[in-house]
């Protein structure tokens, strides 16, 4: 179980990651990275951390 902090910060980072990796002005490779961490992020907090 993840304590509630770490919780609220995968939950808040997961999108900026995300958004940040869509926004268009970071090169490929960089986008690429934070958009799988970005999405890691989420599925961790949904499958590890939500009980």
């Amino acid at each position: 179980m993840l304590s509630g902090k770490i919780k609220l910060i995968f939950l808040i980072l997961g999108p900026l990651f995300i958004l940040a990796a869509l926004s268009g002005k970071l090169p490929p490779t960089v986008s690429f990275v934070l958009m799988s961490f970005g999405i890691a992020q989420i599925f961790m907090l949904l499958f590890k951390g939500g009980g």
